[in-house]
């Protein structure tokens, strides 16, 4: 409680101050103040103990993305035209199977606008995993139709995806999400190989620039470093999958502007779309 009495010195140091400057008013404005801080400092710290354990398990880059803000969030909810590519990827590469036939898992589903562009195009059984309790509130807000079907486990993906039973899933994509990730990411591509149907897909739409420098928006911080570069094409090939699509944003062609809309919360950041299909093979 060290930091607790800290605080309440400092807010009675300040006290006195109000006083001096103005009287018995600004003082009696500021005891009721004082009696809510120090509340709110006592019920904290008292869970302080509860909150690190629960937390302990992710890594300081985890923490920052399941902590990011509605604010920061509420701009991912609106659609883009990399939701439309991504549906016609998976569309014009899950031959006969018709679309509301398809289980669908997005690895990443933040608040929901491409699950959202899928759900509006016939897709209905759909999965995502999310960090971010808060995306998963406004995915609830500003998809309602969606937030009925949907199936949305909160955590990390490396812990969620094994609840899966094998062989699940028609079609596996991420968009910007496996680039973020490298605890235990073996261990993730592994898994997305077991709960992909043969014959099912698994789409990445990721930036594999190895240049690639993150345009923090709302931190000041470089994290730079945090960034992954991986050819996704070398990951997932020896897991038994064959590449039959990608799309690469410095193209031409309206496929990759559509693409290319991945960069613009990023700086010299290039996506690449690949579409795998799951050969049954290792």
């Amino acid at each position: 409680m060290n930091s607790t009495k800290a605080k309440l010195d400092r807010f009675w140091s300040l006290t006195i101050q109000k006083y001096r400057e103005g009287g018995v008013l600004n003082l009696l404005k500021a005891i009721p103040e004082g009696i809510k801080f120090l509340y709110k400092q006592i019920l904290s710290e008292s869970l302080i103990i509860d909150v690190k354990s629960k937390l302990s398990r992710y890594s300081s880059k985890e923490l920052y993305y399941k902590t990011r803000s509605e604010k920061y969030l509420e701009r991912f909810t609106e659609d883009n035209e990399a939701s439309n590519l991504l549906f016609k990827l998976v569309n014009r590469n899950i031959d006969d199977t018709n679309l509301s036939d398809l289980s669908v898992l997005e690895i990443g589903c933040n608040a929901g606008r491409r699950a959202n562009y899928l759900h509006e195009n016939g897709i209905r059984d759909l999965y995502g995993i999310e960090i971010n309790d808060t995306a998963i509130e406004l995915m609830d807000k500003n998809f309602p139709q969606l937030s009925s079907d949907i199936n949305v486990t909160e955590g990390r993906a490396q812990d969620v995806i094994s609840k899966f039973e094998s062989n699940k899933f028609d079609v596996v994509y991420t968009v910007s999400v496996l680039m973020h990730l490298d605890n235990d990411v073996e261990q993730l591509f592994d898994e997305i190989k077991r709960i992909t149907k043969p014959d099912g897909l698994v789409i990445t739409m990721e930036c594999e620039n190895s240049e690639y420098v993150l345009n923090k928006l709302d931190l000041n911080e470089d994290y730079s470093d945090w960034q992954k570069h991986r050819n996704y094409q070398e990951v997932f090939e020896p897991r038994g999958f064959s590449q039959v699509e990608q799309i690469n944003a410095w193209d031409a062609g309206n496929e990759a502007e559509q693409l290319s809309v991945l960069r613009s919360h990023y700086k010299n950041g290039t996506h690449t779309a690949r579409v795998f299909r799951n050969t049954g093979s290792l």
